[in-house]
């Protein structure tokens, strides 16, 4: 999840953690301008999978170089199949992106709001009826 704060500020760290090695901080940079990279607005769903694997990859050769640097015994398939996002993290994640691209819309003009009025019973308004008290000849 790139715009998470943990991951952001793992990147932000790295510019000082790994100064002196020329392939982490080399890796970083491309990593870094992928991430300032946008799909346009007509792309398509080959177009997205193409850009999220693209992603992907640079963030595991980023990976993959850290954990040279650090001594790891790792391969880079296993860091680009090894993560783990719970799912409901990337549900929560995709529903806001959602309800802000709509809500932007709305307020940009480029889409209504629909109101439907609301027509209660004429007796009993927007409350249920009360319950009835039963009678003394009952």
């Amino acid at each position: 999840m790139p715009i998470h704060f943990d991951h952001v500020g793992a990147l932000n760290l790295i510019e000082i953690e790994f100064v002196n090695d020329h392939e982490v901080i080399s890796t970083w940079k491309n990593y870094l301008r992928n991430l300032g990279e946008r799909l346009p607005p007509d792309a398509d769903k080959d177009d997205e999978i193409t850009f999220s694997k693209t992603r992907e990859n640079l963030l595991t050769k980023l990976t993959y170089e850290i954990s040279k640097v650090l001594k790891f015994k790792v391969e880079q398939l296993d860091i680009l199949e090894g993560n783990y996002i719970p799912q409901g993290w990337n549900d929560d994640d995709w529903e806001q992106k959602l309800v802000r691209k709509a809500l932007i819309d709305v307020l940009s003009g480029r889409r209504p709001i629909l109101f439907q009025p609301l027509n209660p019973s004429v007796n009993n308004g927007p409350y249920p009826p009360a319950p009835r008290r039963p009678r003394s000849n009952d």
